[in-house]
């Protein structure tokens, strides 16, 4: 039923209490939820804080991983001499000390 048919049939006076009741009845379906207070906030708060910042550190660390990895494996390859290697891996982990608090 669209909401003009609708609009018509009350202001006619035609509408009866079975289709009202039709109308009313199937958008009352709220419930809420089973489980306390403190279980809300805490999965709002690991959801909205604690996921990004590991996410964040995760991708970081990873990077940093990457660097030191390569920056030994280009240095025991030959391809890189030993003072920029540890000039490399100075600043990197310069760079991750840096950043912890």
């Amino acid at each position: 039923m669209d909401t003009q048919t609708l609009k018509q049939k009350i202001k006619d006076g035609n509408l009866s209490d079975t289709e009202l009741e039709a109308i009313i009845g199937n958008n009352n379906k709220h419930h809420r939820g089973k489980g306390n207070f403190l279980k809300s906030i805490l999965k709002g708060y690991t959801d909205a804080v604690t996921v990004p910042n590991m996410w964040k550190a995760t991708l970081e660390s990873l990077l940093i991983l990457i660097v030191i990895i390569g920056a030994i494996i280009l240095s025991y390859s030959g391809k890189m001499d030993n003072t920029i290697t540890a000039v490399l891996l100075a600043a990197v982990l310069g760079f991750l000390f840096g950043k912890l608090r």
